[in-house]
């Protein structure tokens, strides 16, 4: 089935900061805008259209939870240098869960009832297209878009992830650091919004796409009606 990518770059939609790319076709083709609503309705045609949708979102996903009562506050294995506790890893992971929740909810609510969500990478198909793959892009350093367009943040992990997918290499670039260490920040958005019933995701962690380099592709304006 057609693979049809999203990915959202978190940001304050009121300054103008929040954006959102849509990867599709063998080009493949990048197009995008700034409004999380038709973020929203695109996602809802493409499942309508029944294509196999996967959706990222810039910014922590899950964050870890250690047995050793030593080491609250340490960030995940592969954070590196970018921390998800560091206070801007706080606030986009904050701001992050309720873009993504209310993208979710909206989704759901317009026409794709059935929809529901796929945490674990390592088991996925691409052959249900109800089922929508969520993970974290992690765009940072020489990954970050140099010419201001928040688009391309979001573009940049969206072709990486498209790139692994069509080479079959799947992998995370961080994990929480243990077994059953992981509290999902997007498994409790899934509850949140109907796209599951299922409480284990609330200890399930998603794939992370690390870019090394931004995307360099031209991004055109979305179109619907493909």
């Amino acid at each position: 089935m057609e693979l049809t990518t999203y990915c959202c770059d978190v940001g304050s939609t009121k300054r103008g900061r929040f954006a959102w790319v849509r990867v599709s076709g063998s080009g493949p083709a990048v197009r995008g805008g700034a409004s999380i609503s038709d973020c929203a309705e695109r996602m809802r045609a493409d499942l309508a259209a029944r294509r196999v949708v996967t959706l990222g979102f810039e910014c922590p996903l899950f964050i870890p939870v250690p047995s050793d009562r030593d080491c609250p506050g340490v960030g995940r294995v592969g954070d590196k240098n970018r921390s998800c506790f560091a206070p801007a890893g706080g606030y986009v992971a904050t701001l992050g869960l309720q873009q993504l929740a209310y993208l979710l909810r909206t989704v759901r609510q317009r026409a794709a009832p059935a929809v529901r969500a796929r945490l674990d990478w390592t088991t996925w198909t691409r052959g249900d297209p109800d089922e929508v793959l969520l993970w974290e892009a992690f765009v940072s350093g020489p990954g970050h878009t140099r010419d201001g367009d928040h688009r391309r943040d979001a573009a940049t992990a969206a072709l990486c992830f498209w790139e692994m997918c069509r080479s079959g290499s799947l992998s995370t670039a961080v994990r929480a650091g243990g077994p059953d260490t992981t509290l999902s920040l997007v498994g409790a958005a899934s509850l949140w919004a109907g796209w599951t019933e299922d409480l284990g995701v609330l200890r399930q962690p998603v794939l992370v796409v690390k870019p090394e380099q931004p995307c360099v592709a031209a991004i055109g304006d979305d179109m619907q009606g493909e």
